[in-house]
């Protein structure tokens, strides 16, 4: 991307602050943020949150998944990604309301997986165990059984992880293109 994803702004707010504001509609009973030290330093982050510094980002983003699976007490973890800022709150209540001990459940985009990713503790141990740059997929794709998928929220799901990726989100904004979010349903296949 050439420069920190964090750090990029959409409709006045940073990625980060955008996502953190986000998980903060929803209510989650914990809040668990995963982030490199510089890049700490760089925000002002909500006291409810919990902040785990990771010093093993060059490991790949298991080691995220690691930490913050290490602080998640109850029946699941969501795990979000600050890129992709046209997720909405409906979208994160569908799939916790989906989510159970036993289930792994994500929307799809092109009839692919995609996050925000929420596991049941059922995995905890596996995803405790995760190495390298997949970060949950090697727990997701071992357990298509407990699968629960959401469809129809491509545009919802758009991740921003090139500078073409990020054009295209300003154009959507320079084009005054109307993302109405509450206009699209899900469904489970």
């Amino acid at each position: 991307m050439k420069q920190n994803k964090l750090f990029l702004t959409w409709q006045e707010q940073t990625f980060l602050e955008r996502t953190m504001d986000l998980v903060r509609s929803v209510g989650f009973g914990r809040v668990v943020l995963v982030i490199k030290p510089e890049d700490l330093a760089k925000i002002k982050v909500p006291r409810s949150f919990t902040v785990i510094e990771n010093n093993a980002s060059e490991r790949g983003q298991s080691a995220s998944v690691r930490f913050g699976t290490a602080q998640v007490q109850g029946d699941g973890v969501l795990f979000l990604t600050a890129d992709q800022p046209l997720l909405t709150r409906d979208l994160l209540m569908n799939i916790i309301r989906n989510g159970e001990k036993s289930n792994i459940v994500f929307p799809t985009r092109n009839k692919q997986p995609s996050t925000p990713i929420y596991f049941g503790s059922d995995f905890f141990d596996e995803l405790l165990r995760v190495n390298g740059d997949n970060g949950g997929r090697t727990v997701r794709d071992a357990h298509p059984e407990a699968w629960v998928t959401l469809s129809k929220a491509d545009q919802l799901l758009m991740d921003v992880d090139t500078p073409e990726d990020y054009q295209q989100l300003q154009q959507m904004v320079a084009v005054e293109k109307k993302i109405d979010p509450q206009s699209w349903e899900l469904e489970f296949e």
